[in-house]
């Protein structure tokens, strides 16, 4: 083999090899520009969504409420609610949420209705995974009375925990358990003439709630 056909062959595998990297693409500049195209989670602007959510309502110490000498004005029962909040890439979330829950009056009240306008928080962890766990808490407004009239007024702090259950990129099932305490001004029961949280004391209650979340797609 002469040197002419030496060269020659070695400037073919030259030119095939700069062939072969042109249509394969080199890994280095083309990785670090696709590496800086990548936007980071914590860099995205925060989400608006909605939820709204079937209620389960177990009042637990309602002994202010329902005096020895009268009949308990807040039964068993349930409800329905919803809120609205911004959701931040780090998992917390804020926003606002009414809850509307029926009770069983126990013939003092046709029906005691409970209204609750609340703000509220919550921490949701695990936003990678198909199924999200959360805690949460809420501050609000107390709206108690026979059939939608106000009897009484106080406060509320909820406390839950509960899961997301993704179904689609937007849309998750909600799982929800949650202890509520709250505190009402004094009152008296029409029909019986019965005085209730006539002193200061937190009265609690428990909820199991299931319900569906939207969230806008960033």
């Amino acid at each position: 083999m002469t040197r002419s056909t030496v060269v020659l062959a070695r400037f073919r595998c030259v030119v095939g090899l700069g062939i072969l990297l042109a249509v394969c693409g080199w890994s280095g500049p083309v990785s670090a520009q696709q590496n800086s195209l990548i936007t980071r989670p914590d860099s995205l602007p925060p989400s608006f969504g909605g939820e709204v959510h079937l209620d389960l309502a177990f009042p637990l110490a309602t002994r202010r409420l329902c005096p020895a000498e009268g009949e308990c004005v807040v039964g068993i029962g349930g409800g329905i609610g919803g809120n609205a909040e911004w959701r931040f890439p780090s998992g917390l979330a804020v926003g606002a949420g009414y809850d509307l829950w029926f009770l069983d009056g126990n013939g003092v009240y046709e029906l005691a209705v409970m209204q609750v306008i609340q703000l509220v928080g919550r921490w949701v962890f695990l936003q990678e995974w198909a199924t999200h766990p959360f805690v949460g808490a809420g501050v609000g407004l107390v709206i108690l009375g026979d059939t939608f009239r106000a009897a009484t007024a106080g406060a509320s702090i909820d406390l839950k925990t509960g899961l997301e259950i993704e179904i689609t990129p937007t849309l998750a099932f909600t799982g929800t358990a949650m202890l509520r305490l709250f505190s009402v001004a004094g009152f008296v029961s029409q029909s019986d003439g019965v005085s209730r949280a006539s002193s200061f004391g937190v009265n609690a209650a428990v909820s199991l709630s299931v319900g569906l979340r939207l969230t806008q797609q960033r």
